[in-house]
């Protein structure tokens, strides 16, 4: 299956390059190879995975590679990878759960 990157994933790759970049050039490699066993993980095994009601993305699976949580979806034959966050400082989302869609009036 093709692994495709959220905008919102990229930018988490990037966010912790950046952070990583003039501290540590070890850490940016170790970061980079946990993201790309991160990816073939889901690509290969998409159900290697578990539900969690903690996971801001109703119906969205996560696994965990080295601490970092790779948040995604299968849709249309394809893997979306919604967000790649440390397990230590993952972002607070707040999460509308109102499953119709419905406008209140």
């Amino acid at each position: 299956m093709r692994v495709k990157l959220s905008s919102e994933a990229q930018q988490d790759i990037q966010a912790q390059i950046a952070y990583l970049r003039g501290r540590t050039n070890s850490g940016i490699a170790s970061f980079r190879d946990t993201v790309r066993r991160g990816l073939t993980l889901v690509r290969s095994q998409p159900d290697a995975r578990f539900t969690d009601s903690k996971i801001p993305i109703r119906g969205a699976k996560r696994v965990i590679v080295d601490g970092w949580y790779f948040d995604y979806d299968v849709i249309e034959g394809s893997i979306w990878v919604h967000r790649i966050t440390s397990s230590v400082n993952t972002p607070s989302f707040h999460y509308d759960d109102d499953a119709d869609y419905e406008v209140d009036k």
